[in-house]
Order: structure tokens, then C-alpha cells, then sequence
């Protein structure tokens, strides 16, 4: 009987000393996790400039490729083609990023609200296209010109 009292007690120092050892791990990574948070909200402007960086390099990228001829014309992307070219700059810029930002850049933001204001710069840059605005005024101006001669 004594004997099993003894391997009790040894079962039950044992599961103190594994529930101690835990407990301590949960209290360190909470620890690092709180000061991590932390520090992502003291330098939130460092990834703002680097999310920015990513978005502006992305956006002249697929603006030059495949934006431009649009602007050119004075015209704005249909909304099949427009959806497909705004996931290719999504997509972009998470390349452009690499995996080490893209992570932290995820860890801070969400994929949702990332994502969010990824399309909202997209969409954004878009709609003030100065390119695509000298156009359309200039085949305005062709156009009253041409309602001009014809009334002359």
C-alpha cells in the first residue's frame, strides 16, 4: 500500500511540474503576443509606408499593362475585365511585398480589412486616372469643335 501511495504522489509531483511547465508557456506567449501587438501599433505608420510602397509599385505596373490603352482611349474597363485586373494587382502587390512583410503586414491588418483597403487604393488610384481625364476633355473639346463647324 505504501508503495502505491508513493507512485501517486510521484504521478501526481510530475503532473504539477508538467502543469507548472505549461502554464508558464501560456503566460510567455501571451506575454509575447500582447508586446508584439504592441510594437505592430507603436510602428503601424512603418507598415502603412510599406503596404503604400507596394500598392503605388503594383498599381503603375498593371496600369502600364494593362490600364493604360483604356486610359488612352478615354474609356473605363468593363466590370468582367476590371474584377480579374484588380485581383491581378492584388496579387501583385502581396508578390512585391514578399513573404516576410506580407505576413507581418496580414498579422496586423486581417485578410479582410487588407484586403479591403487594397481595393479601396485600387479603385481610388482608378477613378482619378489623370490619363483617362485628359481624354475623355480632349474628344469632349474634339467634340464641340466638330458641333461648331457643323453649325457654322
Amino acid at each position: 500500500m505504501s508503495l502505491l501511495i508513493k507512485e501517486i504522489l510521484n504521478y501526481l509531483i510530475t503532473f504539477s511540474i508538467l502543469f507548472g511547465f505549461f502554464s508558464i508557456i501560456v503566460l510567455v506567449f501571451s506575454y509575447m503576443n500582447a508586446k508584439r501587438r504592441q510594437f505592430m501599433m507603436v510602428n503601424f505608420a512603418n507598415y502603412l509606408v510599406a503596404l503604400e510602397y507596394s500598392q503605388e509599385k503594383a498599381y503603375d505596373m498593371i496600369h502600364k499593362d494593362r490600364l493604360l490603352i483604356y486610359s488612352a482611349e478615354g474609356v473605363k474597363v468593363d466590370d468582367s475585365e476590371f474584377e480579374i485586373i484588380s485581383k491581378e494587382y492584388a496579387n501583385l502587390v502581396f508578390k512585391l511585398m514578399g513573404d516576410t512583410v506580407k505576413e507581418e503586414i496580414l498579422a496586423l491588418y486581417g485578410l479582410d480589412a487588407l484586403t479591403l483597403n487594397m481595393m479601396e487604393y485600387f479603385n481610388t488610384r482608378y477613378e482619378d486616372d489623370e490619363i483617362r481625364k485628359d481624354s475623355v476633355e480632349s474628344m469632349m473639346d474634339k467634340d464641340s469643335l466638330i458641333d461648331e463647324d457643323n453649325k457654322s
